[in-house]
């Protein structure tokens, strides 16, 4: 009981719990790292949330620059593609914007997934053309900057 004397209820116990996390929500468990051809979702063990991940790809000083998009590739630590988009508020001075900007390419990164390198992590900086692509030109892209064929 607290303090004032009043019992916690039950959100005021889950605030408390959420505060006492550190790092990021999403945490990757084994069974959802084994990498399934058929399995086009993605799930937040999918996504580079870290910010000390991202500084390692772009320390790597190896970036693919395309029409609709930068990618920054880093050696992945198990066999399984991770992303981590980029929209800045420069590029993209609307929230609109850059929603739809990350929102495409995580699509053309979730179905084309399987036809990328593998064991690569990609950093995706979105470009300011990519609004005015369609989903077939920035899945093009992707796949001629980062799939399996290109070393």
């Amino acid at each position: 009981m607290p303090v004032s004397g009043v019992p916690i209820t039950e959100p005021q116990k889950r605030r408390s719990e959420l505060s006492d996390r550190s790092g990021s929500e999403c945490v990757a468990n084994e069974s959802s790292l084994e990498d399934d051809n058929n399995d086009f979702g993605l799930s937040c063990d999918r996504r580079i949330a870290l910010s000390s991940e991202f500084k390692e790809a772009f320390d790597s000083g190896v970036s693919l620059v395309g029409k609709f998009m930068v990618i920054w590739p880093r050696k992945a630590d198990n066999a399984n593609s991770r992303l981590g988009v980029i929209a800045s508020k420069r590029t993209f001075a609307k929230a609109v914007s850059r929603n739809r900007a990350k929102r495409m390419i995580r699509e053309a990164f979730r179905l084309n997934r399987h036809r990328l390198r593998k064991g690569y992590d990609f950093v995706i900086v979105a470009r300011r053309k990519i609004l005015k692509a369609t989903l077939e030109e920035v899945e093009k892209d992707l796949l001629k900057l980062a799939g399996e064929g290109r070393d």
